[in-house]
């Protein structure tokens, strides 16, 4: 059953809701937040000198390009009013008339303020209560989201690495799978423990033991346990997967890291949380990676992950042999097949 979208009233709802949109709180940022929920919202920092608006703007314009003539909010999270004012406007120039700006926001704390032109019959500043801040909590923690962290900065560290090594059980893990993969019973028998572990997570969400952990990152160094495990992942409990491929990849190995990275992007992407997924990105190791470049062409373009359907995957015949030695990265390889627009917005 579907949850009823969390309703925006105006200007400080907006700005109430944009830090779980995002995962942090945007300050510095400068945000385009589309009335249609089903458009993706856009977000750049502000450059520090006023000559760089221009490119700004025109870079933000250009990810609008495939949703002409919807209507958006700009917001400027500063406390310097004049600054605010001016990368607004430039994005607002850069938008329009394609593109319809309702209004212009600068916002800092609690505070928001709307800029250009004001209508006495309309509110032109507010702040923002506990009150409106937790009823936009509940709906996202509702939804299987955690809290916002503080700054980018913070939500970017996240998906940096942590002290624990695990290389050498991830190496034993993958080089296993490399003998005995290509065997169907054997690939059989790895896919059930994955299923199995991977819906453990998703019905309990805490942290796989390192044993398990290791196992896993090294599984889905074979291309068709990769594509399994993308298979498992359900529009419903995305953040789920996105949270456990999150986990493991900060205990991945560098030299590992790649399709873990692609799996959590993958879930952030389906769950709508196009800068988690963006963040998952950064941190794969080959750049020629077909399904990372696929992923970040995805969320650049804002593409809606609502028309994704999982594939319907069949069980390897465990009397049969799998047709050559396992596959390990072939950049070659597409993940699963997907139709239809990119990135769920939250709801509203």
């Amino acid at each position: 059953m579907d949850e009823p979208p969390l309703l925006l009233a105006g200007p400080g709802d907006v700005v109430a809701v944009l830090p779980h949109v995002l995962g942090a709180r945007p300050d510095g940022s400068v945000v385009v937040f589309p009335i249609d929920p089903r458009r993706p919202v856009a977000r750049a920092d502000i450059p520090t000198t006023s000559e760089n608006y221009g490119d700004l703007a025109q870079g933000l314009a250009k990810s609008f390009e495939r949703f002409i003539g919807g209507q958006v909010l700009v917001l400027a999270f500063t406390d310097q009013l004049e600054r605010a004012t001016s990368v607004c406007d430039a994005v607002a120039a850069a938008l329009e008339p394609e593109t319809t700006v309702v209004d212009r926001i600068a916002a800092q704390g609690d505070s928001w303020l709307r800029l250009g032109d004001t209508r006495p019959e309309t509110i032109n500043q507010g702040t923002i209560t506990q009150a409106d801040r937790d009823r936009v909590a509940v709906a996202f923690i509702g939804r299987g989201d955690r809290q916002p962290y503080d700054t980018l900065s913070q939500l970017r560290a996240s998906f940096g690495p942590v002290d624990e090594d695990l290389s050498a059980a991830v190496m034993a893990s993958a080089e296993r799978m490399d003998l005995v993969g290509g065997w169907a019973p054997a690939a059989a028998v790895e896919q059930r423990w994955m299923t199995h572990t991977i819906e453990g997570f998703v019905a309990r969400p805490v942290p796989l033991a390192a044993n398990d952990a290791a196992r896993l990152i090294g599984d889905v160094q074979n291309v068709p346990l990769r594509d399994h495990a993308l298979g498992l992942m359900t529009h419903e409990e995305s953040g789920a997967h996105a949270a456990l491929w999150k986990d493991l990849l900060t205990r991945s190995p560098e030299d590992a890291r790649t399709p873990v990275a692609n799996l959590a992007a993958f879930g952030a992407w389906l769950h709508g949380d196009g800068m988690g997924a963006r963040l998952a990105l950064e941190r794969v190791t080959d750049p020629a990676n077909s399904l990372a470049r696929l992923l970040d062409t995805a969320v650049e373009r804002g593409l809606d992950p609502a028309g994704w359907t999982p594939p319907v995957t069949e069980p390897i015949d465990c009397r049969q042999r799998l047709g050559g030695p396992p596959n390990r990265h072939d950049p070659r390889r597409e993940p699963p097949s997907h139709e239809g627009p990119d990135r769920k917005r939250p709801p509203r």
